[in-house]
């Protein structure tokens, strides 16, 4: 999708279509809120041009320009209503997540593992997909079931 809204360095709700504007709510934080459809994950969502979109998709998408293949939108406010482009950075799907407040995030920035050892190198396993595990508690465990 081009830009054919604006050429300005400056983001202003001026420059989205009116349609679009007249459910956008400028919070004091700086957030343009979306008062429209929510999705049922708490991401607005609009009708354009024939295709049901996310809000703050097609914000930066006018405002901003295409977002790169195989980036996501990351939320800077952590509001997913927000549809300021200043709020919204492309990422790989896993920063995003991990910037998040999600148990994948939660888990990612834990030291030790729920018996106290320590995540090192030397002490961390890592599988096929990419889920960690304590070395010392699976060998323990390992060592328990084969007797």
């Amino acid at each position: 999708m081009t830009n054919t809204y604006w050429s300005a360095d400056t983001y202003m709700l001026e420059h989205l279509p009116p349609k679009m504007r007249t459910k956008i709510h400028d919070t004091p934080e700086g957030c343009w809120e979306w008062t429209g459809a929510i999705t049922s994950k708490g991401y607005g969502s609009i009708g354009h041009e024939g295709r049901r979109l996310s809000s703050h998709r097609l914000s930066y998408e006018l405002l901003v320009g295409e977002i790169p293949d195989g980036l996501h939108l990351d939320h800077l406010c952590r509001n997913r209503r927000c549809c300021n482009p200043e709020h919204l950075e492309p990422v790989p799907q896993r920063t995003n997540t991990l910037r998040g407040v999600s148990f994948a995030a939660e888990n990612a920035v834990k030291t030790h593992c729920r018996h106290g050892h320590e995540y090192t190198e030397a002490n961390t396993y890592v599988d096929s997909r990419g889920s960690r595990s304590c070395k010392t508690c699976r060998q323990a465990s390992h060592r328990k079931r084969a007797a």
